[in-house]
């Protein structure tokens, strides 16, 4: 995979989501994202402060009418946008064991399923990097 040729500001964005919305639904849970700010060495009271400024007063709701979260529009708007021009370098140097700027699908797949993914979410999200 080459950094040359992948959209990281958005590709990075929805990895993000992807990772947090554990259980698959398009939208970031209350409980989803308090147990990804604890991970993160975050507090629960963090994590809820950080929802309401993510959703604020607008839920997703789904067409049932249930308030399910934080939608990934929503989601992405709120995250920062990385500004150095090497992220993606970066990015493919740390999660790439040897350093060459590269990972493969099933390391991705790891990484995923260590964050809470099942493995076939971890598998179609990987899927969609095109990686080796």
């Amino acid at each position: 995979m080459s950094a040359d040729n992948v959209d990281f500001k958005g590709t990075y964005k929805q990895a993000l989501f992807q990772i947090a919305d554990v259980n698959g639904d398009g939208f970031i849970s209350k409980t989803e994202l308090e147990d990804q700010v604890v991970r993160g060495g975050g507090t629960t009271a963090d994590a809820d402060a950080l929802y309401g400024d993510i959703n604020g007063t607008s839920q997703g709701v789904t067409n049932s009418g249930e308030v399910n979260g934080i939608t990934q529009k929503r989601f992405s708007g709120a995250l920062a946008t990385p500004v150095d021009n090497n992220f993606g370098d970066q990015l493919l140097k740390v999660l790439g064991s040897s350093g060459a700027g590269s990972i493969t699908k099933l390391k991705l797949e790891q990484l995923l399923m260590q964050n809470g993914k099942t493995e076939q979410q971890a598998e179609t999200i990987a899927t969609e990097f095109n990686l080796p």
